[in-house]
């Protein structure tokens, strides 16, 4: 299980650097891809300013990958995935500079582990689904209220039997 979430994390970082590289190299492109809706307000500092905050959060979440057993790292790496989250949450709901196809990423990497990692996991994957998914009520009525209400029943069940294995704090 520990690799598996180390491969994960490594996984993220990398992806993390593509940002870094457009934030340095492509200023232009990082403003379509993720500043779609606000292109005009990303200047090359803005740009520069975003791939250096991503750059300090891939190697978080690399060094955590690394040192799989360090608490403290893990903890840090969790909440650097909080920040981004928080983030990409206001840019969409509150500043709109951010539209959903560009904001799922972040949101699908900020809170999801990969399956049967539940520990910790657990309370990112229900702050998507209470704070965030609500922002999307045109995502939403795609799906049926059963399936949401699906969602939430195995999120809380897998929070139950994390907490049964002591996996959760």
């Amino acid at each position: 299980m520990k690799n598996l979430l180390r491969v994960w994390l490594i996984c993220v970082a990398s992806l993390r650097v593509l940002s870094v590289v457009l934030g340095y190299l492509q200023p232009a492109t990082l403003a379509k891809s993720v500043f779609g809706l606000a292109t005009d307000q990303v200047t090359p500092l803005t740009a520069r300013t975003f791939g250096i905050w991503t750059l300090l959060s891939a190697i978080i979440t690399l060094m955590c990958a690394l040192n799989i057993e360090s608490g403290p790292l893990y903890r840090i790496t969790m909440a650097s995935f909080a920040v981004a989250l928080l983030y990409f949450v206001l840019e969409v709901g509150v500043y709109h500079t951010v539209d959903v196809r560009s904001a799922m990423p972040p949101f699908i990497i900020a809170s999801k582990l990969p399956e049967g990692i539940v520990f910790h996991s657990s309370h990112f994957s229900f702050l998507i689904l209470i704070f965030v998914m609500p922002l999307f009520d045109s995502c939403r009525q795609h799906y049926q209220s059963s399936c949401w209400r699906r969602a939430i029943h195995i999120l809380l069940w897998r929070m139950a039997e994390a907490r049964k294995e002591g996996k959760m704090e």
